[in-house]
């Protein structure tokens, strides 16, 4: 059975000790295919901003480092990406829920990865929410970094 709505994988922020040590982007898709079915995953969200810091040294002290974004693969495996700040707090590294929420609504109204970037996506407006660059108003929205 095909799925209307797009499927959408949010991907790991860090590796999980014991289970993906290691893993990519494309290796936690490459997981879910596999229990599931080639070709699924539509999507993979990846997080833009790097976890620096005492944050960084406290995880790399247990061996777990963030998942490392291989977006061309990505592609080349026919998912699109999507680049957003998807990192929340300070104390331990987790999914910002609020972004992650922000990207599920963009693509239930129609948005979708912007063609090539493998870093943003496009709305019914035109705009391009794309890694770094200011973005114009989806929506009414506030202008804002992504």
């Amino acid at each position: 059975m095909e799925a209307k709505a797009p499927i959408v994988y949010f991907v790991n922020l860090m590796w999980q000790p014991g289970e993906t040590m290691n893993y990519k982007a494309s290796d936690h898709v490459r997981a879910i295919e596999r229990h599931a079915r080639k070709g699924l995953v539509n999507f993979a969200v990846v997080n833009t901003r790097p976890v620096t810091g005492a944050m960084r040294r406290r995880y790399a002290a247990e061996r777990v480092f963030p998942v490392e974004n291989d977006t061309p693969t990505l592609r080349e495996m026919g998912v699109k990406t999507i680049g957003q700040n998807l990192l929340d707090g300070w104390e331990k590294v987790r999914h910002n829920s609020a972004a992650i929420a922000e990207v599920a609504v963009h693509l239930a109204a129609g948005a979708e990865a912007v063609e090539g970037s493998g870093r943003g996506w496009r709305g019914s407006s035109g705009r391009a929410a794309v890694e770094g660059e200011r973005v114009g108003r989806w929506r009414g929205e506030q202008e804002r970094h992504v």
